[in-house]
């Protein structure tokens, strides 16, 4: 195929034939795709990467200047498949940006092809396993950044899970104040799943930086909790009178089976872990207050509401059901 491929150049560069026929383009990408096999065999992967994308950018030339033929209907099949093959070739050769462009080709242009599913999961793969290389290199800001490329495509951040000894040496030996910075842009942005997902990061790995995250992933998990269903929890707390000036007494008897997490914003702020069967007594400023509960279980409603807690005041609430 090698001296096949230099005849046929040789034949172009001396006007024999003419590399625009259909014929010769077809003759030519099958000359790419099989020497690429044949390096790939050799363990050449970088070297079979390139023949692959030779071999597509005949096929995609194909397709545009023979729309209505055979070989462009081929062409559709085989683009994604030569493609995904490169992408694992540039993997092998330890291309990972070259592997990343390929498979976000696949991923944008080919979303029906038979090859977009693996390419999602191994563009996904690819940012987290590229993210590791680069943290083991101390370039930890270009570490986390692929990473969050990584994240981006798991809004639900689902696969994590999975993934925790890898976060680690992302983010162990990470400057916090990097790790403070992309948190800032993505809840200055909106984006309060991620923002909450790099702020705990943030404070597992540097628990100084506690106090200064902790407003902000309390707004966060409230503007995601405005955008779902919750349990409005307003009228079901009760109001007693306490011996208590310019202090407020909030009580959380968990009645439930679920761990709550209380996420407390208002003129003081706090997020209090309450075990199930247990009671827990806060004493905060009076005035204006948003209180969100989370279950541990993921799949029960939180609850959430605004109150006024004044002062000389005690306010209990007693959770007994939670609705899944």
């Amino acid at each position: 195929y090698l001296k096949a491929d230099s005849s046929f150049n040789r034949s172009i560069e001396e006007g024999i034939i003419d590399p625009g026929k259909l014929q010769i383009m077809d003759i030519l990408s099958d000359i790419y795709f099989q020497t690429a096999e044949l390096q790939n065999q050799d363990g050449d992967y970088l070297k079979a990467a390139e023949y692959y994308i030779k071999s597509v950018e005949l096929l995609k030339k194909t397709k545009s200047t023979f729309p209505d033929t055979d070989e462009a209907f081929i062409a559709e099949y085989r683009i994604p498949h030569y493609l995904f093959l490169a992408s694992e070739n540039y993997n092998l050769g330890q291309d990972r940006i070259s592997s990343i462009e390929v498979l976000r080709e696949i991923t944008a242009d080919y979303p029906e092809s038979d090859y977009y599913n693996e390419a999602y999961e191994t563009l996904r793969d690819t940012y987290m396993e590229y993210a590791v290389e680069l943290s083991s290199s101390y370039e930890h800001e270009q570490a986390i950044s692929w990473f969050l490329q990584y994240l981006e495509t798991d809004p639900k951040l689902e696969s994590l899970v999975l993934k925790d000894y890898k976060i680690n040496r992302i983010f162990r030996e990470a400057p916090p104040l990097i790790i403070k910075k992309f948190a800032d842009k993505y809840y200055l942005a909106g984006d309060y799943q991620i923002a909450i997902f790099l702020y705990n990061v943030l404070t597992e790995y540097n628990p100084e930086y506690t106090n200064t995250s902790a407003s902000r992933i309390i707004d966060s998990k409230i503007q995601l909790a405005y955008n779902h269903p919750y349990n409005e929890i307003s009228e079901s707390i009760l109001k007693k009178y306490s011996n208590t000036p310019e202090t407020s007494i909030i009580v959380f008897q968990n009645n439930t089976k679920n761990i709550l997490t209380a996420y407390i914003q208002g003129p003081e702020e706090d997020i209090l872990s309450i075990s199930s069967e247990d009671k827990m007594e806060l004493e905060i400023a009076p005035g204006d207050y948003i209180i969100l509960i989370e279950p541990e279980d993921s799949g029960m409603m939180p609850y959430m509401g605004s109150f006024l807690f004044e002062e000389y005041a005690r306010y209990t609430w007693i959770p007994e059901n939670i609705e899944e």
